[in-house]
């Protein structure tokens, strides 16, 4: 080859290699990672002013290479309440595991391997105004820098939780059994309270009473109903099992001459209306009903002045007195 043509070739590589120096590095990072990702949820969208806001996400290793360990971090230096993780390869567990809770979020999964899966289910408290995080999965563990983002081989997920400040609202990721309820000192401004507990732990559940916008009642009348509507989500639309509904209601907003054996109840769940009037029976020594039935089962009761009514359901959706 010529001088010549030596000399040009060696300006070529020169000018490519100087291209690379002045883009930096981000033409040479790696490329986004062979992971999948689901969309974040929400445990619930809205909580009550102090309650926990929950999130729930996962991420799948497409492959071919295992990942030998892999971290989750978070954006926030707040320590999270709740934070566990599960590997899965299709339908089978591989292992659990939890995250430490005194510290800002890094939780230590390990080995992923190709065509597996780990799902997170994380929680945080909240104060009175809305929450936000943004959650990373990498395989370094380093922290989210708050000027930019790991390199390519990570995940995000963000979300913000909104928070209501609303009497007649309670709700949030709930950690213990402890019974979830909106306000209940009734009066005229406040003619039904609204509790509910639920049937397991570490669940989202929500309560609220109000006016309904607008409902299908199935011919029933409408000018025969009493008390308020309270909308209930318990674990994200999906209960296990049976849960408690318990309804208080001022006895003066119940119509004269209603005896306690003309209440029954309405359930609107998925757009449909049924109307739940079948009493409750217990096995003796068993707390819950046994025949609560795919619309629920109802008590009604007097406690002092006002009307109660337990309501046990097995699906979500909003409850109203009627006679």
């Amino acid at each position: 080859m010529s001088s010549f043509r030596l000399r040009r070739l060696a300006s070529l590589v020169s000018l490519s290699l100087l291209g690379v120096m002045l883009l930096g590095t981000g033409i040479t990072s790696a490329s986004a990672p062979p992971w999948t990702q689901s969309p974040i949820v929400k445990l619930p969208p809205t909580v009550a002013p102090g309650a926990n806001a929950g999130y729930g996400f996962s991420m799948t290793n497409l492959g071919p290479s295992n990942i030998a360990a892999l971290y989750l971090v978070s954006t926030i230096d707040d320590h999270p309440v709740y934070a566990v993780f599960q590997v899965t390869d299709g339908t089978t567990p591989v292992r659990d595991g939890t995250c430490p809770l005194d510290a800002a979020l890094k939780c230590t999964v390990g080995a992923v391997n190709a065509g597996q899966t780990v799902s997170f289910v994380i929680a945080y408290a909240v104060g009175s105004t809305s929450f936000s995080v943004t959650f990373q999965a990498n395989t370094t563990g380093s922290l989210i820098n708050p000027n930019g983002h790991n390199h390519g081989d990570a995940l995000e997920w963000s979300a913000t939780t909104s928070v209501s400040n609303s009497q007649n609202f309670n709700g949030g990721f709930v950690l213990g059994t402890s019974t979830v309820q909106d306000i209940q000192t009734l009066g005229n401004s406040n003619i039904q309270g609204t509790s509910v507990d639920p049937p397991a732990i570490n669940i989202p559940v929500t309560v609220a009473d109000g006016p309904l916008v607008s409902f299908s009642c199935g011919g029933c009348n409408t000018s025969h109903l009493f008390g308020e509507w309270s909308d209930i989500n318990v674990n994200s639309g999906a209960p296990t099992s049976g849960f408690k509904v318990t309804i208080l209601i001022r006895g003066t907003s119940v119509p004269g001459g209603v005896a306690l054996s003309d209440i029954y109840v309405l359930h609107t769940s998925g757009g449909t209306t049924t109307t739940i009037d079948k009493d409750c029976t217990f096995t003796t020594g068993v707390t819950k009903p046994n025949n609560i039935g795919p619309d629920g089962c109802i008590v009604v009761t007097k406690v002092g002045p006002n009307v109660q009514i337990v309501v046990w359901l097995l699906s979500n959706g909003g409850v109203h007195g009627i006679f």
